[in-house]
């Protein structure tokens, strides 16, 4: 089986969670000390696919799945409520110029 990550992107793994343990590997946007294993994975993870190594790409939060579903979902039934109209709106209409008709 081949493997999903290549050594060069577990070499940054292991660099950044040396650097977590030792307690100098910052986040970035804030630059706060990071202390969570699991953020010291990503960022090196983020540092291996950015520099090019073989690493998968990154799965989507369960909140932003949700959330583009829910987009769908909303999108479809505002379509669909909206052909609902047109469609009323033009019997309304052949109704009324039928009326029109009847009383010249």
């Amino acid at each position: 089986m081949a493997r999903k990550y290549s050594k060069a992107a577990s070499s940054k793994v292991e660099r950044a969670m040396k650097k977590r343990k030792a307690g100098t590997l910052k986040s970035g946007r804030s630059g706060k000390t990071v202390t969570s294993r699991k953020q010291a994975i990503a960022i090196g993870l983020s540092e291996a696919r950015s520099a090019g190594n073989k690493v998968p790409k990154e799965k989507s939060s369960k909140r932003a799945s949700k959330t583009a579903k829910a987009s769908k979902t909303t999108k479809a039934a505002a379509s669909r409520r909206s052909s609902k109209k047109s469609v009323k709106r033009s019997a309304i209409s052949k109704a009324a110029s039928k009326r029109k008709g009847a009383r010249k």
